[in-house]
């Protein structure tokens, strides 16, 4: 009786290879129509310096969620965890630096607390939204206003 080992080791590695093409070729790592998104942010006319940027499709859009994070003014959201074409709410968020200070016991010391300065209506009661297109570039500009 005599076994064929190593020809079903060959056809197995083959097989294996053949498998590992086809999910390369079938768009492992693509943006499954996901569009890159970026843009800028200012508030009261300054670049924000960093926050956070949400992204939420409307009624009628077929797209998941995305996010980013905002650094000097600028947010970028690549393809593979971009946005499908339609209408989205937008809300941004920042913190800062309170002025107030309180003792931590975890910290074993005093803090500053932070504050929320964006207004409610960027973010909780966001106004803003974002028109995504497929073949555009997609740059957005959101210029808020403390009041």
């Amino acid at each position: 009786m005599s076994t064929n080992r190593p020809n079903n080791l060959y056809r197995t590695i083959g097989a294996g290879a053949v498998l590992l093409a086809a999910f390369v070729a079938s768009g492992c790592g693509e943006s499954d129509g996901r569009l890159a998104v970026e843009g800028t942010v200012t508030f009261d006319g300054q670049p924000l310096p960093e926050g956070k940027i949400s992204f939420m499709p409307l009624p009628g859009t077929s797209s998941p969620t995305a996010g980013a994070t905002i650094s000097q003014g600028k947010f970028q959201v690549p393809p593979e965890k971009g946005l499908k074409p339609g209408e989205f709410e937008v809300s941004i968020n920042a913190v800062r630096g309170s002025g107030k200070k309180v003792f931590d016991e975890d910290a074993g010391g005093m803090i500053e607390l932070e504050e929320v300065y964006i207004p409610d209506h960027y973010n909780r009661k966001t106004e803003l939204r974002a028109i995504i297109k497929q073949g555009e570039d997609n740059q957005l500009v959101y210029n808020l206003t403390s009041t």
